[in-house]
């Protein structure tokens, strides 16, 4: 049976991939970014004080 599968990807496919996981962390950075706003993050130990608005 004839392997049909590449072994390697090409470049053009290799940048597409490259520009897929920027635009990933890119979103993730931003996500990060919304929910530390909305969660203030205590100053004295780094803890989120969204615990005070559970209890």
């Amino acid at each position: 049976m004839i392997e049909i599968a590449q072994e390697e990807l090409s470049d053009y496919e290799m940048g597409m991939l490259n520009n897929l996981r920027k635009w990933i962390y890119e979103k993730r950075r931003k996500a990060l970014k919304v929910i530390f706003k909305k969660n203030k993050v205590s100053k004295d130990d780094g803890i989120l004080d969204i615990q005070v608005k559970l209890f």
